[in-house]
């Protein structure tokens, strides 16, 4: 409106966006490519350190060091293990101490051998650098000798380029060429040998009676991949902390042999994308049987990792988002012989009260008689630990029904409502719906999402969403006889007696044999919510697989088009890779208005031999829309700004209004797309489509809003 004097101390900023192209989700900087991280940490059940890189993990203890290949489960473990350190020239010993417990810094391991000598490991992303480092000349005429006792599940080795090589016909473990370096960075090339049960790193005599000290004695030792591929990584998954800013994700990698699995997790900041610190060992077990899921409590600043341990232990494990310290471990639910566990979820109030002891609350099936998908609410205890409430049946197998493959929201807004979601077998397959009450745990309504489903099909259901509103996304056929896999997204909502549903219209894609949809994963903010799916279509080139990312409207689930896509290296992935996908957005860290979203991908064509798991930040907005501005109303209008062009189906769009006077009232934001105005007398009037009024915050104000579709 314009010369409009109604209110003398009132602020309107009036706004037209005009020409809005359609957005279009957009990579934000450069994805980041989580395993092949690095970290080396204390070993989170074991004593001593361990570390890891893309295709193995290190143990080191006070006696040995153990280097393992990471392998399929069921292969033959592949290890070599350095024992009993021992330093020579002239065959007499160099006194040094055994039974030295390592110490870290960063991602180095040191044992202190003697005064002025070290032996040293630094970790890295293919492999381990063995090295010792001696201050000064040790006694002697002849070569120097370091010697270890080996122990191998890879047979003996033999000579590659000047070193060592431990193979199996699979996989194996190289040490390096040794190399001799001074003070000045004089090298010189020394010797590795074998001796029939352990290997010899030796130094000419010459380098070592001439060298400026101190010297390093430097070979390497790293895995070697012939034909089998590295360990496989499982279905990830992603979180955010809103007080750093930084996103956990977290993934299981496999491994052969007993007690060899293991949970890594990596911090990457949300502002830059950049990986923050070392990647961390949440977890090391016999068998990690199901992948991780990950929540947040933003006023402890604190992930919950959440894991199932062979079928029958569910496990959570707290970690720093601050410094990524593994701060504990806490077994939530077990079972006994033939009874087991399986789909964990878990979820919080991410914002609770100050002085509050609310924790998490985990959802999982527990198959002990005829079954049932139950929760348990974990509370704080005034140690930092938490404890285990009792557990509480969400729906109970029977003669009539049966449940599987439940899935919860992830983070509660105030209200502390999450919603739980699951398929339920009853010759009219259906997904149920339940609310449940971070606070207390227990089943509130429940409902029916969708009934009278294919019996085929229905192999995926996820759901996320925040203060009373939610997305759900499911595996569900196309309509017809000819139908291909489909993937359906609803909107659910509680009405505002919070006593019953509130379903919207489904939403479909894919559903037909050349163009299928499957394996949905769903994440929410309150503009926009994110759907990712696996796309397969036909082309006259023939089958083209993607694993596709794509904005909806939150309320309705209606979609502007807008997508994201990373192609499959080839049209016939595996169902590991195609399952191994998550998205997240800052609601999971009780930041429900962010626009951006983190998307986690496994692919197997980035690293040579291995498969990387790739974690990318996207943003929806368009960058070619224009806004006007019409003009203030009474009173003195301030400045206006933008975070961003307007786009159709932008998800916040952020206007703020700055250099306000202490008099100013209330500012009111008026905004409207090009349209028609109307004579008002000596006025004219525009019919805004949107009109906010937000509080007055050290003279300045602004409000943020979705465009829709």
């Amino acid at each position: 409106m314009r010369n409009h004097s109604l209110f003398v101390l009132l602020t309107i900023a009036p706004c037209a966006i005009g020409q809005a192209a359609p957005a279009r989700v957009q990579p934000i900087g450069m994805a980041q490519v989580m395993s092949r991280a690095t970290g080396l940490q204390a070993h989170p059940n074991e004593d001593g350190l361990i570390g890891f890189g893309a295709g193995y993990f290190a143990r080191f203890r006070d006696h040995e060091v153990r280097y393992d290949v990471t392998q399929e489960r069921g292969a033959t473990p592949a290890f070599v293990t350095l024992s009993a350190p021992a330093v020579t020239r002239d065959g007499v010993a160099v006194a040094i101490h055994a039974g030295v417990a390592p110490v870290t810094n960063d991602r180095r391991a040191t044992y202190g051998r003697a005064t002025g000598i070290d032996e040293r490991y630094d970790v890295g992303p293919d492999g381990i650098e063995l090295s010792w480092t001696f201050a000064e000349r040790p006694p002697g005429e002849v070569d120097l000798v370091v010697r270890y006792a080996v122990e191998t599940s890879l047979g003996a080795p033999v000579s590659d380029a000047g070193g060592l090589k431990f193979d199996n016909g699979s996989c194996g473990v190289t040490i390096g060429r040794v190399t001799g370096v001074d003070h000045t960075g004089a090298s010189v090339a020394g010797a590795v040998q074998w001796d029939g049960t352990g290997v010899r790193l030796s130094l000419p005599a010459a380098f070592v009676d001439s060298a400026a000290y101190p010297i390093v004695l430097d070979p390497a030792l790293g895995s070697t991949i012939a034909v089998a591929p590295l360990a496989p990584l499982t279905v990830s998954d992603a979180c955010y902390d809103a007080t750093t800013d930084r996103w956990l994700v977290a993934w299981s990698q496999t491994a052969a042999g007993p007690n060899n699995d293991m949970i890594l997790a990596q911090l990457v900041a949300n502002a830059s994308g950049a990986l923050v610190g070392n990647a961390i060992v949440v977890v090391v077990a016999n068998t990690i049987s199901e992948p991780p899921r990950v929540a947040n409590h933003g006023l402890r600043d604190e992930f919950a990792v959440a894991y199932i341990s062979d079928f029958n232990s569910v496990e959570v494990v707290r970690v720093s988002a601050i410094t990524g310290a593994v701060l504990g471990s806490t077994t939530v639910a077990t079972t006994t012989g033939l009874d087991f566990l399986y789909d964990v979820n878990i979820g919080a109030l991410v914002e609770p009260p100050i002085g509050s002891d609310s924790g998490f609350t985990v959802l999982y099936f527990d198959f002990t008689g005829s079954g049932a998908i139950k929760a348990n609410r974990l509370t704080y205890l005034p140690s930092g630990s938490l404890q285990v409430g009792p557990s509480v049946p969400i729906w109970t197998n029977s003669s009539a029904a049966a449940f599987s493959s439940p899935r919860m929201s992830r983070a509660a807004g105030a209200d502390g409502k999450l919603l739980a979601v699951a398929v339920r077998f009853n010759g009219s397959n259906s997904i149920v719906t339940g609310l449940l009450d971070a606070g207390s745990v227990n089943p509130g309504i429940t409902g029916v999402l969708d009934s009278n489903l294919p019996t085929g099909g229905l192999a995926t259901v996820d759901v996320d969403g925040y203060a009373g509103r939610w997305v759900v996304a499911y595996d569900a056929p196309g309509p017809n006889l000819v139908s291909g896999p489909g993937v359906r997204v609803r909107p659910v909502a509680l009405t505002n007696t919070g006593n019953s549903f509130v379903v919207g219209a489904a939403f479909s894609f894919g559903g037909f044999p050349t163009n299928q949809a499957s394996y949905p994963s769903v994440a929410y903010a309150l503009g926009r919510a994110w759907l990712g799916y696996y796309s397969l279509g036909s082309t006259l080139g023939g089958a083209v697989a993607n694993r596709r990312v794509v904005a909806l409207d939150s309320t309705s689930c209606t979609t502007c088009g807008d997508t994201f896509s990373v192609l499959f290296a080839n049209s016939s992935p595996s169902t590991s890779l195609i399952r191994n996908r998550c998205l997240a957005t800052t609601t999971s860290g009780g930041k429900p208005n962010g626009e951006e979203a983190l998307f986690v991908w496994a692919d197997p064509s980035l690293v040579v031999s291995s498969t990387a798991l790739i974690a990318q930040r996207l943003r929806d907005f368009g960058t070619v829309g224009t806004t006007a501005n019409l003009g203030g109303g009474c009173g003195t209008t301030g400045t206006l700004a933008f975070n961003h062009p307007p786009g159709i189906g932008s998800s916040g769009f952020r206007c703020t209004l700055s250099g306000l006077p202490p008099t100013a009232l209330l500012p009111i934001f008026n905004f409207s797309p090009p349209t028609s105005t109307f004579p008002c007398g000596a006025c004219v009037w525009t019919p805004f489509s949107v009109t906010l009024t937000p509080p007055i915050l050290g003279g300045a104000a602004f409000v943020e809003f979705p465009i829709p579709c």
